[in-house]
């Protein structure tokens, strides 16, 4: 398990290591921090070097990354339940203009979490 609770595990498919395959395939990155395999560190450079899967953009996000960005714009969203009254979620919508980003106002008519008091 991981810090986060999250099993870490080798999967087999048959007789194929499919933490190897997907690494090999540039479909996947090796978590060093818990690897004890040294294969995965030779095979993902291989994939690096031969712009695989991933590696074929400009510059792709680590998981660990993506999930910290995420938490981050997680923690900063809102919808109607984090609200107890509808003039305070439509003072929050009205400061988040333009658009609908935290999706306020279901019906598109500019009114905010119309079901709040």
């Amino acid at each position: 398990m991981d810090r986060s609770g999250r099993l870490i595990a080798v999967v087999y498919s048959e007789a194929r290591n499919v933490n190897r395959w997907l690494v090999e395939r540039g479909h996947a990155w090796e978590y060093d921090r818990y690897s004890n395999d040294s294969a995965l560190s030779r095979l993902e450079r291989e994939a690096r070097r031969r712009n695989r899967g991933l590696w074929t953009a400009a510059e792709p996000v680590p998981p660990w990354e993506w999930r910290r960005r995420s938490s981050v714009r997680l923690e900063n969203d809102r919808d109607c339940s984090h609200f107890s009254k509808r003039a305070e979620a439509q003072r929050f919508y009205e400061r988040h203009k333009p658009g609908d980003p935290h999706r306020l106002d279901g019906n598109g008519d500019g009114a905010a979490c119309e079901s709040l008091p």
